[in-house]
């Protein structure tokens, strides 16, 4: 029987392709370290943590297990899109440090398909389950392409006669102040339709970055969002990044007018949207972060400035420079300016008197040698991430101006900054358990600075 086959081989420490739902998964024993390091080097994936499909008995014994589960964890991870959510990984676990290495959290999920649960009740033990592709390429749906691209990775191979009409990774979720919020959208929950705050004269297409990618149709007051598709390096990515786009507006009815990308020239995504016949508006990257965040805290009304740190890793900026980590202020549809951040051998604050502690101070010296040794990697005023380098970026209001522009940044100019009494930090791409406790609670002046994480999708 090809269950009990495939039980017995993931026993026996081998990798296993395991046909899903949205795509096939790459199994092994999370517990053994042997199998876990051997679908590392085969896939490749070095160092990017892997997620793990637990067996969804009444406790959740195993899950328990691996992870400390809050309940607000527990409810997400059995909501009906079964997300990967990330958890606290508990102490003394036997999962393989491999499967996360150097990481205190773990990403998690319980079986979604029939299938899936066959299997993990007859192993009994948490799963690797990680998406079965060539790294950063879209998670592979149909059986010949598996078994010819990944046989070199795949062991062994479980397969069922469903079709997968359309891939769709697992979506990721992390808990973040109370609150479930999506790292990656996906399987179960995309496309994802959003409400508009503004209607449009006519349908656009955003074609969205090199890394990561996923692409949004919008016309009138509506917005759908692809699921995720993955980084755009190679020529499988590409075409399933036009089967998305042909999908979406085919299953709509909408045809895109114009079109929406990346100022990036060198990005995939950039040069397809050049090759077509429509319109096509460039969007410099940090900025494009900030209108979203803005419109996710805003919803509806956002009215005044806005200063956000988009702290979200390298872009090309409006100078023709790569950018890092930057603060964009301005207004939602108008253009923001970037005050750039310098990265420091020593972080000492972020904004006026907000103290930055020893474990933040460990990034710095790094982000210092990195620019040292690539200074076109990132801008003299820019950061690459927060744990690369720290921006010191001055906080007074005669100093905080932009050198190309008399723009006061911070609380003491004269524009509105969130609401009458709030200063909102919207900060894109960080780790939050870093971050949380130099900014939450710090009043500015009469307005009261409130903090929104936003991290990226590690998990695969």
């Amino acid at each position: 029987m090809a269950l009990a086959a495939c039980v017995q081989a993931l026993q026996d420490g081998r990798v296993v392709a395991v046909k899903g739902v949205g795509g096939y998964h790459l199994m092994c024993d999370a517990a053994s370290s042997a199998a876990v390091a051997y679908l590392r080097e085969r896939k490749p994936r070095p160092h990017k943590p892997l997620a793990l499909m637990c067996p969804d008995t009444a406790e959740l014994a195993v899950l328990r297990d691996v992870v400390l589960l809050s309940a607000d964890e527990e409810q997400l991870l059995r909501s009906p899109a079964r997300p990967i959510v990330l958890a606290q990984r508990r102490p003394g676990c036997r999962v393989a440090e491999e499967v996360a290495p150097g990481l205190g959290v773990v990403g998690v999920m319980l079986p979604y398909s029939p299938l899936h649960h066959l299997l993990l009740n007859a192993c009994g033990t948490a799963l690797v389950a990680t998406s079965a592709n060539l790294s950063g390429e879209p998670v592979m749906t149909d059986a010949a392409s598996v078994e010819q691209r990944l046989g070199g990775v795949a062991q062994a191979f479980l397969h069922h006669n469903r079709p997968i009409v359309r891939p769709a990774d697992d979506p990721v979720y992390r808990t973040i102040r109370g609150r479930a919020r999506p790292l990656r959208i996906g399987r179960g929950n995309a496309p994802l339709e959003l409400r508009l705050p503004v209607e449009l004269d006519r349908p656009v297409l955003a074609v969205g970055g090199h890394m990561k990618n996923t692409v949004c149709l919008a016309w009138g007051a509506r917005a759908v969002v692809s699921p995720h598709i993955g980084d755009m390096g190679t020529a499988r990515s590409l075409e399933v990044f036009e089967q998305l786009v042909a999908d979406l507006q085919s299953l709509y009815g909408v045809r895109a007018e114009a079109l929406i990308c990346d100022r990036h020239p060198g990005y995939a995504t950039t040069r397809w949207a050049q090759r077509q016949r429509l319109p096509c508006v460039e969007v410099q990257h940090h900025a494009a972060h900030a209108a979203a965040l803005v419109g996710e805290q805003a919803g509806d009304s956002a009215p005044g400035d806005w200063l956000v740190f988009t702290w979200d890793g390298v872009g090309y900026g409006s100078d023709g420079e790569l950018w890092g980590g930057e603060a964009v202020h301005g207004a939602v549809g108008g253009r923001g300016e970037g005050q750039r951040g310098r990265a420091a051998h020593r972080g000492r604050r972020v904004v006026d008197h907000v103290r930055v502690d020893d474990r933040i101070n460990r990034g710095g010296a790094v982000g210092a040698e990195i620019h040292d040794r690539h200074p076109r990697s990132c801008g003299d005023g820019s950061v690459a991430r927060p744990n690369d380098a720290m921006p010191e970026v001055e906080a007074r209001p005669t100093d905080a101006r932009h050198p190309g522009g008399d723009v006061d940044l911070f609380p003491g100019h004269s524009g509105q900054l969130g609401s009458e009494n709030e200063l909102i930090f919207v900060l894109a791409d960080v780790d939050p358990a870093q971050w949380q406790p130099q900014f939450a609670g710090e009043a500015f002046g009469d307005r009261q600075c409130l903090l929104t994480e936003v991290t990226s999708g590690l998990f695969e």
